[in-house]
């Protein structure tokens, strides 16, 4: 546990200037949206904004992070610890994920400040058009963004795996490695939703699918390291 400790530190370590990047660009724009954009509909499209770009800048924050031991050669190092080679991306894709909820949580704070300095009347008749109340879109939201958060860390965690188990045309590996995932995350959907339909939502459903496909990517991910990966 000391040693995964220590790894998962030293990953946020190195994670540390872009996602300090992305935490003060995020606070920059949410308070701008709060002090100068007064339309309702405006300052919360800006104020969305740092949400959509958390979701796109994560995977490529895991994919880095593993490409990068690569071109440092420190993979010599890093896996000539005591520990399995799939603790050690495991504490890389820990880190992101705990960069990514604080980013989310700070993004969606600034969402919130700015649906609730609007008129309770115009958010009720906004919410009312669609039939939806404050507390499930929120959840939903979050739900989301949790669910994507999983998925696209899982499957960038299966695809690096099998790129550092090709010796050559890695980058036709990790293409085809990428498409497969998502093949696999599309023509299974149907099956597992249908089959949750019974006892969830489905909204609920889909989340619970997309939680589950993320996590058995991110096992498949850690095996090929653990099991082929050679330095």
């Amino acid at each position: 546990m000391k040693m995964f400790c220590a790894l998962y530190i030293k990953e946020l370590k190195d994670a540390r200037n872009l996602s300090c990047i992305l935490a003060i660009g995020t606070l920059v724009v949410q308070g701008w949206v709060l002090l100068s954009v007064e339309a309702h509909v405006i300052a919360l499209f800006f104020s969305a904004l740092p949400l959509w770009a958390i979701m796109f800048v994560l995977p490529f924050l895991l994919a880095s992070s593993f490409n990068g031991e690569w071109r440092a050669n420190t993979t010599y190092l890093l896996f000539a610890l005591p520990v399995r080679a799939a603790v050690v991306c495991l504490c890389k894709y820990a880190a992101i994920l705990s960069i990514g909820l604080l980013l989310f949580s700070i993004a969606g704070a600034g969402v919130y400040a700015v649906v609730a300095r609007a008129p309770g009347e115009d958010v009720s008749q906004i919410l009312g058009f669609f039939g939806v109340t404050p507390a499930s879109v929120y959840g939903y939201t979050a739900g989301f963004l949790g669910c994507y958060a999983l998925l696209t860390l899982g499957i960038v965690t299966a695809v690096e795996g099998a790129r550092y188990t090709a010796s050559r045309l890695r980058g036709l590996v990790t293409a085809a490695s990428f498409v497969t995932c998502v093949i696999l995350y599309l023509s299974m959907a149907g099956y597992f939703v249908n089959g949750l339909l019974g006892s969830l939502p489905t909204g609920p459903a889909m989340m619970a699918y997309t939680v589950l496909a993320g996590l058995v990517f991110m096992l498949i991910g850690l095996f090929l390291f653990e099991k082929f990966v050679e330095i």
